[in-house]
């Protein structure tokens, strides 16, 4: 006996059940169907672009419509929430609550010019560079390095945290980026402007911070 399927869906679900890997059990279920029902038939499957002109298509169609338009009477939830459903909530929530803390957390003016929302992409690329790369680009980003200003704070350099490429601001890591002077020819030709402050953390920032440090004798 002979019985020919038709399936009228999208091609991606045909290959689904080709799929060497099955993770969804709907698909594991018709697939074990078809299975039973090849057992003592020839059964062909092929992808009907359409329900016009295929009587039991035409029929299932006309049932989902009617199901649809039916109110359903019992508890809720009325239908299972898929998995990457409640994935994506949870991711959005997450992120949602980081932000609101990033924002509201005291101090940190360095760190929150530098990056203004959490990035995965800023993550992963620091996290690719050496460990004394990342301890140069974070304490840059943080402003916790060995730069005379955190050096004073800290009771470790007792002179005055004069840059020492300029000799006239404290060499802290905002005034190296954005205001020394001896440095002003490296911000134009990197970035393009004279005015650092609107275009430094919108992209590249691990690269041009490396630039920086190499440009500079202070981080040696």
């Amino acid at each position: 006996m002979r019985i020919q399927a038709a399936w009228n869906a999208i091609p991606q679900e045909l290959q689904a059940l080709a799929c060497n890997k099955i993770k969804s059990k709907l698909v594991w279920d018709c697939l074990e169907t078809l299975h039973a029902l090849a057992n003592y038939n020839k059964v062909t499957l092929k992808w009907v672009p359409g329900h016009k002109g295929v009587e039991g298509n035409e029929e299932a169609d006309a049932l989902a419509r009617k199901g649809s338009a039916t109110t359903v009477i019992g508890p809720e939830p009325m239908c299972g929430i898929p998995k990457s459903s409640v994935s994506l909530w949870l991711t959005r929530w997450k992120n949602k609550e980081h932000q609101s803390y990033w924002n509201h957390i005291p101090g940190q003016t360095n760190s929150k010019w530098m990056v203004k929302t959490p990035s995965k992409v800023l993550t992963d690329e620091i996290l690719r560079l050496s460990r004394n790369q990342i301890r140069l680009v974070t304490g840059l980003i943080t402003g916790h390095c060995h730069l005379r200003k955190h050096l004073h704070r800290m009771g470790i350099y007792l002179d005055e945290p004069i840059c020492r490429l300029c000799n006239e601001e404290d060499e802290a890591a905002p005034h190296i980026i954005l205001e020394c002077p001896a440095l002003t020819h490296w911000r134009y030709g990197l970035l393009g402007t004279e005015n650092p402050q609107e275009v430094f953390p919108k992209k590249n920032l691990v690269k041009r911070l490396l630039n920086l440090i190499k440009v500079t004798s202070l981080f040696t």
